[in-house]
């Protein structure tokens, strides 16, 4: 049995993922992923030395 391509599923990425203020993105219009994972760091690092300071 193969499997069929729906061909609404061919919809540009634009289309697709909606134009969301509070996401940042990066120029071709993808998820800015790099941003998330410094600002990921950043918070572990806060809570790391919140919780070293609570000694």
């Amino acid at each position: 049995m193969t499997r069929r391509i729906n061909p609404t599923h061919t919809a540009p990425r634009a289309a697709i993922i909606p134009a969301d203020p509070q996401i940042r993105r990066r120029p071709d219009g993808s998820i800015d992923t790099a941003h998330y994972i410094s600002q990921g760091r950043r918070i572990r690092a806060r809570t790391a030395r919140a919780l070293l300071s609570r000694r």
